[in-house]
């Protein structure tokens, strides 16, 4: 069992290394497009890091901010769909919160 933890523990620091080194090379692209794009697969790579962490609250956040970057991205992020994701994001952090 506790190797299990171990194993968790490295392959979720791992997955959040490789989201900062990929945060950090969003900082340096110019193009708005392409921030976007390597935003949402850095916040997949945390997302992803977090479910192995169990931090599944965390997970949901980076879930609804993947959503919105692809929506902002294909061009489609209305006010309305911004008001589905906010409240979308309630309810979740709500149902998903293991900590109290």
């Amino acid at each position: 069992m506790i190797e299990n933890g171990i194993a968790n523990l490295i392959i979720g620091n791992t997955l959040a290394f490789v989201a900062s080194v990929l945060m950090v090379i969003v900082g340096i692209i110019k193009d708005k497009k392409k921030i976007i794009f390597w935003q949402t697969i850095e916040i997949i790579f945390a997302g992803v890091s977090y479910i192995v962490l169990g931090s599944y609250i965390a997970a949901v956040n980076m879930g609804i901010s993947s959503a919105r970057n692809i929506l902002y991205y294909k061009e489609k992020l209305s006010t309305s769909a911004k008001i589905v994701l906010a409240i979308l994001y309630t309810v979740l952090s709500l149902v998903f919160n293991n900590v109290g």
